[in-house]
């Protein structure tokens, strides 16, 4: 008589069930570590893309201007204006008078070339952020330079 040692599995045995669980948990332990990570890389994206679209808005607005006017946004002096600029504040693309209602600083300065050498004006734009930090040391900042001809 011939004796079959077969053995039906039923099912998992407990130490592949806790091997199991112990690699799924050092995955979600895993995943979920890099999620603030993420989070934070995502705010920063989001504040410098909203920095960078104010600089296109101002850039906008100084291809506007005419040479005697005020900018039709931002009430930027004409080009050939040698008077400081005072810095403006924004938040969601609205101007505030401000600074604590505000969550970017706009800092435009002119460089003037020498009279009659026909050369362009300088154009220097920093949006920082936040606002209420000081303007030496800003947090976060995006920054450009622009050469434009005023218009005769």
């Amino acid at each position: 008589m011939k004796v079959s040692f077969i053995r039906i599995f039923a099912g998992f045995s407990l130490v592949e069930v806790v091997l199991a669980l112990g690699i799924f948990a050092f995955a979600i332990t895993s995943v979920l570590g890099l999620l603030p990570v993420a989070l934070q890389t995502n705010k920063v994206s989001f504040e410098e893309s909203r920095a960078l679209n104010i600089i296109h808005e101002v850039v906008a607005d100084v291809s506007a201007l005419a040479t005697n006017a005020l900018s039709p946004i931002h009430d930027l002096p004409s080009l050939s204006s040698t008077n400081a600029i005072p810095d403006f504040f924004l938040d969601e693309g609205h101007r505030k008078v401000q600074q604590a209602e505000s969550r970017y600083r706009v800092s435009v300065r002119y460089d003037q070339p020498a009279s009659g050498s026909g050369q362009p004006v300088g154009i220097n734009l920093r949006v920082s952020w936040p606002a209420v930090a000081p303007t030496a040391t800003p947090l976060n900042r995006v920054e450009t330079y622009l050469s434009f001809y005023p218009e005769s």
